[in-house]
């Protein structure tokens, strides 16, 4: 059987701390069966900024910044086209 790994899509508006503590948290205990998170800044006040405190975990972080927010489903969706991945 083969094994798997996952792209996971956050959605951000304006929640920094919150995103960070996330990604800390699911590079920390996934590391090994995540390929790629696709961080969508949905349209904040300021750019978003990924603070990591595991650099040596080798995970492609993709930050993308709307200009505006564009609601959930259309950030999401956003995100969900970079997260391509082997099928």
């Amino acid at each position: 059987m083969k094994d798997y790994k996952v792209a996971v899509v956050i959605l951000q508006y304006n929640k920094d701390e919150l995103t960070n503590a996330l990604l800390n948290d699911l590079v920390w205990t996934e590391k090994d069966n995540i390929d790629k998170i696709v961080v969508v800044d949905n349209g904040s006040a300021l750019p978003f900024v990924p603070v990591l405190r595991w650099t040596a975990v080798e995970i492609d972080i993709q930050v993308v910044r709307l200009p505006e927010n564009i609601g959930f489903t259309l950030g999401f969706n956003h995100g969900l086209k970079l997260a391509t991945g082997e099928i």
